[in-house]
């Protein structure tokens, strides 16, 4: 706020399990269907199938996420309109 900011956006995947979720006035939870999530996980880190299952099973569910946000959207939107989403979101906050 003192630099003039309206928002600071934090990507923090433990946000909840490190709690610096009372750092913050709003959380958006982005949640993706298991296969969505494991053929990224596979493409990005270049690991085998077991290796991306394994990084999954350690997560919480989604629940522990949605339940804990004030808002959820969903990671499987095409790329464009998960920014549409997450900015009328910005602006709703916005206000």
């Amino acid at each position: 706020k003192a630099a003039g900011k309206e928002f600071i956006i934090v990507d923090a995947p433990l946000l909840f399990e490190s709690g610096a979720e009372k750092l913050c006035d709003k959380i958006l939870a982005v949640i993706t269907p298991l296969p969505v999530r494991l053929e990224r996980i596979i493409r990005r880190d270049n690991i085998d199938r077991e290796m991306a299952l394994s990084r999954i099973r350690a997560q919480q569910e989604d629940a522990y996420y949605t339940e804990r946000s004030d808002a959820c959207l969903r990671g499987d939107e095409d790329p464009g309109e998960l920014r549409r989403q997450a900015a009328a979101l910005l602006e709703r906050w916005r206000r």
